[in-house]
């Protein structure tokens, strides 16, 4: 279905046609179905189905899900679910305002990447993950291994998040990609999660912009919603 020649009309037409429980896409497609006038379209009643949403490869707006529950409206959960390629799957949980709980048989620190201090729940750190399935390391390439590892077996994903007193676990973005403003770290997540709700926009992506003035200037690139006449 996601191959080529595909649209978000094929999708909709889909899932009223196969009526599923559960559904898997990507992320690119879940922001476009959320942000859509076919979407809008749709009779609910076509959507009835639909329970589990899962989609996978990036961090999403959590503003999208309440355009989804609007037309989906047996919809439970949007599936939030954590990994990478060296490490698997690390959380899972439904909630959009967090990645869920670590799965059993993972561990997780978060560890202040300046002093390589562990951090207390609500401090913001690196997450680094240790499971049974973590990847042995990465072929023949000895340094950027022995980068990934610590003294303890944890691997460095890369990622800055925190936990909060009830074990769930907060991504906030790429260490490499926070924007330096002022000696300030601007996550571009949580402005592109700002940018995301306003009526005119159906994609953004936020990035740093170098500046002698100010370290980065906070810059966005927006696609604007077709037949929008917002500014």
């Amino acid at each position: 279905m996601f191959g080529k020649g595909f649209s978000l009309q094929t999708l909709l037409n889909t899932l009223t046609e196969i009526k599923p429980s559960a559904v898997a896409m990507g992320t690119h497609h879940y922001v476009q179905l959320a942000e859509s006038d076919e979407l809008q379209l749709v009779d609910p009643e076509d959507l009835e189905s639909v329970k589990l949403l899962l989609p996978a490869g990036a961090a999403v707006p959590s503003s999208c899900e309440l355009a989804i529950k609007a037309k989906m409206k047996n919809l439970e959960g949007v599936l939030n679910s954590y990994g990478q390629t060296e490490s698997g799957v690390i959380t899972c949980g439904t909630s959009p305002l967090h990645l869920g709980t670590v799965l059993p048989t993972v561990k997780v620190k978060i560890e202040d990447p300046d002093t390589g201090k562990r951090c207390k729940p609500n401090q913001l750190g690196e997450i680094c993950v240790k499971s049974p399935y973590l990847m042995q390391k990465y072929l023949q390439r000895p340094r950027e291994t022995e980068e990934y590892f610590d003294f303890e077996g944890f691997g460095h994903t890369g990622d800055l998040g925190y936990y909060d007193n009830e074990g769930n676990i907060f991504f906030v973005d790429r260490i490499k990609e926070l924007i330096k403003y002022n000696n300030n770290h601007v996550a571009p997540t949580e402005i592109e999660d700002i940018l995301q709700r306003h009526e005119g926009v159906q994609e953004c992506l936020v990035f740093g912009k170098k500046d002698p003035k100010v370290q980065e200037l906070i810059s966005a690139v927006v696609i604007r919603k077709p037949k929008s006449k917002v500014v």
